[in-house]
């Protein structure tokens, strides 16, 4: 695998107040990485940073052999992706005009598509296995339907990486399955992703690597066996925790230690 995004010695302060402190690390092609910490740890500020909407403090973000913060508006959309968390969708759009407007960052200044950007939002719409939506006004749409379209629009935009934002908040789980397994079926393709999440079970099953961030700084990075341990965990998040094995996959299951059981689930919890 290539090194795709390197980040060296990153900060951001607001205010006087670091939000981020010097940040280091590399992510590679066809990686999928989940970027975990609690709130306030700084997880989308670090995305802001990397799609350029924001300017770093000191260091600096290369993707491929490019620095973002000296990229136009539309230079950086050619290269980073980002499915934002919560957004604000014209909900009279149809499904096909929502993932058509992925590719933006290569149309003509007066904002015309050509067939290479109708034919990029079809086969977008056939990765994500939404074309039966495509006459569909977003409004229609469920929640886990929305936010496939939101992938497929970032695969239209044809970026090497793609930045996805708590992608299965709000969704029962059902469809944060479905979510997620939509983006490792992307990832198929060579494509590497950034995605940052909330549940720790959700992030040791389907991603390759860990980045845990506390207080603005990177307190580990590796599999999700080495990052996933009840210290990393107790110093990150302040919680007691244990680890179990997950019995298909082999991979951490964070279980909570409750401290008055209404029943054997402490004995399962902690034997």
């Amino acid at each position: 695998m290539n090194n795709l995004l390197k980040i060296s010695n990153l900060s951001f302060k607001y205010e006087g107040e670091h939000i981020l402190k010097n940040i280091n690390f590399e992510n590679s092609t066809g990686k999928l990485t989940g970027v975990i910490g609690p709130n306030g740890a700084g997880k989308s500020t670090l995305f802001r940073l990397i799609t350029g909407t924001l300017s770093p403090t000191n260091g600096e973000i290369i993707i491929g052999d490019q620095n973002v913060s000296k990229l136009s508006v539309k230079n950086r959309a050619k290269l980073v992706s980002l499915v934002p968390q919560n957004p604000e969708i014209p909900s009279t759009l149809s499904v096909y005009e929502t993932v058509l407007f992925g590719r933006h960052p290569y149309t003509n200044f007066l904002g015309w598509e050509n067939q290479k950007d109708l034919d990029a939002t079809n086969e977008s719409l056939k990765l994500t296995k939404i074309q039966h939506l495509a006459k569909r006004k977003i409004q229609t749409l469920s929640g886990g339907e929305k936010q496939k379209v939101l992938i497929s629009m970032s695969v239209a935009q044809n970026t090497p990486i793609t930045l996805l934002d708590e992608p299965t908040s709000n969704l029962d789980i059902d469809n944060q399955i479905l979510i997620l397994d939509t983006i490792k079926n992307l990832q198929k393709n060579n494509h590497s992703f950034l995605i940052s999440l909330h549940d720790l079970n959700l992030a040791s099953l389907y991603c390759d690597e860990l980045i845990l961030l506390s207080k603005g700084e990177i307190i580990t990075i590796g599999s999700p066996k080495s990052v996933l341990t009840e210290e990393n965990i107790k110093r990150a998040y302040n919680t007691e925790i244990k680890i179990l094995e997950h019995p298909l996959y082999n991979t951490p299951i964070i279980t909570p230690v409750i401290s008055n059981p209404s029943s054997n689930i402490n004995k399962f919890y902690l034997n």
